[in-house]
Order: structure tokens, then sequence, then C-alpha cells
């Protein structure tokens, strides 16, 4: 992942990382511990900081994958990645974040399970080792059917 060309980022203290475009547009990162019934997973939060629509970049995925990579060069935990549905464009979002899992997975060790009800479209990712996935698949998958019964 290392090997893709992505923009230079930084990481401050409390782990929120920050990286700049050619156009300078400023995009956040982060990821949220979330405790659920007996684990913990991270959502992974990513934004643009400034407003606008700049056009396609490969080099915002691949630092996007690459902020991912390096989280799990410090944690082997499971990420949880929620798209954004309050412009009805969560669909869009989870077709990008597929595409992007396929070159995150190159060397096929992550894997990628999808949840979605309603608007909500959501999937987690773990390397394929992970002993934890199991246990975080299983409790993610009751949250989404209690969120199915409201």
């Amino acid at each position: 992942m290392k090997s893709l060309s992505h923009y230079p980022y930084s990481k401050s203290i409390d782990g929120e990382y920050r990286f700049v475009t050619d156009k300078g547009v400023e995009y956040i990162a982060y990821f949220n511990k979330v405790p659920i019934e007996s684990c913990v997973v991270y959502n992974f939060v990513f934004a643009k900081s400034t407003v606008g629509r700049y056009g396609m970049d490969p080099r915002i995925r691949n630092t996007i994958l690459s902020i991912i990579s390096d989280f799990w060069d410090d944690y082997e935990e499971v990420i949880l990645f929620v798209c954004d549905s309050s412009d009805g464009r969560s669909e869009c979002r989870m077709r990008l974040f597929h595409y992007w899992y396929k070159i995150l997975n190159n060397d096929n060790n992550v894997t990628k399970i999808d949840y979605s009800v309603e608007q909500i479209r959501a999937a987690i990712l773990a390397k394929k080792d992970n002993c934890l996935l199991p246990l975080a698949q299983k409790e993610i998958q009751e949250l989404f059917v209690l969120m199915q019964g409201d």
C-alpha cells in the first residue's frame, strides 16, 4: 500500500490525520473507538474540511488507503466504515468504498463484510487473521437487525 502515490499527511497526537490535495482541498481522517457488546471496533471517518466538489483524484484514495494501512501497523483492530447518508448518496459511497477495498486487499489478507438497513450502508474491514472478526461481525449484524426493527 505504501507504494501507491499518495499525498503526504500528518498525524496529530490525538490520532487525527490531515492532508491537502494539489487543488488545495484539505481532508481530515480519524478512527473513533466504538465499544460494542463484548469487543471494540474503530469507526473510520474521513471528510473534506474544504467546501465544494473538486473532481476525481486517485491520490485521495491512495492516501486514505495508506492511512488505513498505517492504522493497522499500530492496531490490528476491526474497522467500521459507515457511509454518510445525509445527502442520499450512501449507495454511491459504498460502491466507491468497495472499489477501494479491492485495491486495499491486493494481497488477499483483508476481509470486508457489508451491512445495510434502509439508507444506511456500512462495512467492516479486518485482517483475515484477526481473532475478533467473528465476534465483531456477529455483534454488528445484531445491531443492524435491531435497527431494521425500528
